[in-house]
């Protein structure tokens, strides 16, 4: 079917939500946030920085993952 092509996903997981093994998991890669939520502003804040800020501030997080903070 056409639309399983573009949409990428099996006939069974379109019509049933579970894939030919048995599965319901459908492996997005992306993550839905309620913008208004801590990590949503975090996001949006993100997406106002210019490509220096984005970097420093992802070199700050890597800084705080590397002393086990997280």
């Amino acid at each position: 079917m056409i639309i399983c092509q573009v949409l990428n996903i099996t006939p069974e997981w379109l019509l049933s939500g579970i894939e030919e093994d048995g599965g319901r998991s459908n492996k997005n890669n992306y993550y839905v946030i309620d913008r208004n939520s801590d990590i949503g502003e975090i996001v949006q804040a993100f997406g106002n920085m210019d490509a220096s800020q984005r970097s420093r501030l992802a070199g700050y997080v890597k800084a705080l993952l590397d002393m086990g903070a997280m």
